[in-house]
């Protein structure tokens, strides 16, 4: 899945791209057309998700709006004018916040966050799986990219600086402790070859 299309409302959207150096984001509105470029070593890897919880609270306002309802109709036969005038101006402020909530939209947000740049997804555009496996896929982009530029014992480069690279990757969850100790093993020895590290397991979900 190497693209991801959401659209929220009538003038709202947004286009995410994936390639080997990271993600391009399109956004379109009805006053601009905006592109912009994260490299995946801009982007995080903390997720978060916000979800919308307002049911319960729709639920108490509309019942608190048919009871009110049925109170002004019980009171028109009988009752003074001042009485019914605000019982019949309190229902409508109530009906009147009850459609505000009822068409508002309830959005529910995924975030990658730790990076220099966040990153927001709509969670239930198009589906929310189709989002989740976008997000995984561009977790594991994120770490194949690093493991290919810095996870490479290199003879050019000192071993001390390597070693704290390693150590980097190691604390950032790219490379496992097994694979910086086989690394640290290598740059120990008196004649080290240059010894990538192999690729990442695609089927590890990092976004679930």
């Amino acid at each position: 899945m190497k693209s991801l299309n959401q659209t929220k409302w009538s003038f709202l959207s947004r286009c995410f791209e994936l390639n080997d150096r990271g993600l391009s984001i399109t956004e379109n509105t009805e006053r601009a057309h905006v592109t912009s470029f994260l490299t995946f070593e801009e982007i995080g890897d903390k997720i978060i998700e916000s979800r919308y919880k307002g049911t319960l609270w729709l639920a108490s306002i509309t019942l608190s709006s048919i009871k009110l309802f049925f109170s002004v109709l019980g009171v028109l036969a009988g009752s003074s004018k001042v009485d019914v005038y605000f019982l019949f101006f309190a229902g409508v402020m109530a009906v009147s916040i009850l459609a505000y909530l009822f068409f508002r939209r309830k959005e529910s947000y995924l975030a990658i966050t730790g990076g220099s740049s966040n990153v927001l997804f709509f969670l239930d555009d198009p589906k929310e799986t189709e989002v989740k496996q976008f997000v995984n896929e561009l977790l594991l982009k994120r770490k194949e990219f690093f493991r290919l530029k810095y996870g490479t014992i290199d003879k050019s480069i000192p071993v001390e600086e390597q070693l704290r690279t390693f150590k980097w990757l190691q604390s950032i969850d790219v490379i496992s402790n097994e694979e910086f100790e086989n690394l640290k093993n290598e740059l120990a020895k008196p004649s080290f070859t240059i010894h990538p590290i192999g690729k990442i397991d695609p089927s590890n979900d990092l976004a679930s």
